[in-house]
């Protein structure tokens, strides 16, 4: 057997869905320390680079790593009954949340609307919209979605008003990612996570933290959040447009580099994947409460800085763990009942590819 037949070999015995499992649970860890780091990041510069390292990828392969799960339930009545499931759990998460906001958080200039979604809860929204235009891009047969998502991406920075409204400008600013999660079989990519191949990721991502640290890139540029149009960023014409492809080929680059530290075998870490839900619609409430009953004052020196990331590695595996879902499914996972029959009868009644040919 030569190299490539044992590489091949070694490629087949992977299960997809754990990659992508452990990949999910690493993310949403890396989402916790990007939230958790953001009140500390004036105190300590190497914060700061460590910050913009890390949205750099983590945004674009969260997206990549929904679409992919998305396959299973995109289309036909499961794709309406998921599309009532996110839609449900926002309107949850955003009164929640805000509620929470006015009776204690008492963040300043922090809007609440419905058409503003607070923090992460963008998310949500995004994934909305990301569900429904690759329904709409299915039906038209579109042969190259990711293409053409790229191609929306660029032009959605021309909008005008306020990008984060309904969260529009993140949404088609990261719908590539997840158009590339439904199309692209993680199989082109493992081809590129094994071997050697993937020891020269894993220094590719590294050397990537060290370019962001010599660059003193302070702040995360406004271009790696997407929330932004061009006129808000102060730029415009085709430098601006030329400006968001170098970003996505910088933000691609970054996405399969770290790659290499994902593990593809079942572990502890491919069961808490499965339930980042959780860890996700949760954390914000232990992020803020932290800053508001003023616990991020006590982080001052080198070592306090082991003892917050400890302690965000706690939260992050708590709200992971089944004994977390167990006690709060109720509200992230409530039983839709009449939603999920009104999808099943929208999904009977609305198809796209018949009312696309009586137009």
């Amino acid at each position: 057997m030569d190299i490539q037949e044992e590489k091949d070999s070694s490629l087949s015995e992977v299960n997809y869905d754990t990659w992508m499992l452990n990949l999910r649970f690493i993310l949403i860890l890396l989402v916790v320390i990007a939230t958790g780091i953001e009140p500390i990041m004036g105190r300590f510069g190497v914060m700061e680079n460590l910050h913009a390292w890390i949205f750099i990828f983590h945004i674009p392969l969260f997206a990549f790593v929904t679409g992919y799960f998305s396959r299973h339930n995109l289309l036909g009545r499961n794709g309406w009954a998921s599309l009532c499931s996110i839609a449900v759990q926002y309107v949850i998460f955003q009164t929640l949340y805000s509620t929470v906001d006015v009776l204690f958080f008492q963040v300043p200039q922090q809007k609440h609307s419905f058409f503003i979604p607070y923090l992460m809860l963008w998310f949500l929204v995004a994934h909305i919209g990301w569900r429904v235009l690759l329904r709409i891009m299915c039906a038209l047969n579109i042969k190259h979605p990711v293409l053409i998502s790229m191609a929306l991406g660029v032009v959605a920075g021309y909008l005008g008003g306020d990008g984060s409204w309904l969260s529009l400008s993140r949404l088609f600013v990261f719908l590539p990612f997840f158009a590339a999660g439904y199309t692209v079989h993680p199989r082109k990519l493992l081809v590129l996570s094994s071997g050697s191949s993937r020891l020269v990721q894993g220094a590719l991502s590294i050397l990537l933290l060290a370019v962001v640290s010599l660059l003193a890139w302070h702040g995360t540029p406004d271009w790696l959040y997407g929330k932004f149009t061009y006129a808000e960023m102060g730029t415009g014409g085709t430098t601006a447009a030329l400006s968001r492809i170098g970003w996505y080929l910088l933000q691609a680059a970054g996405s399969l580099t770290f790659l290499a530290f994902i593990p593809q075998k079942r572990s502890i870490v491919t069961n808490l994947g499965s339930r980042t839900l959780y860890v996700f619609l949760l954390h914000g409430l232990f992020i803020r409460s932290g800053i508001r009953l003023g616990l991020y004052e006590y982080v001052r020196q080198p070592a306090d800085l082991v003892i917050l990331g400890a302690a965000i590695l706690t939260i992050t595996v708590i709200l992971a763990l089944p004994q977390t879902r167990r006690l709060t499914k109720w509200l992230i996972e409530p039983d839709l009942g009449g939603f999920s029959r009104m999808g099943r009868q929208l999904a009977v009644r609305w198809r796209p590819s018949r009312m696309l040919k009586k137009l």
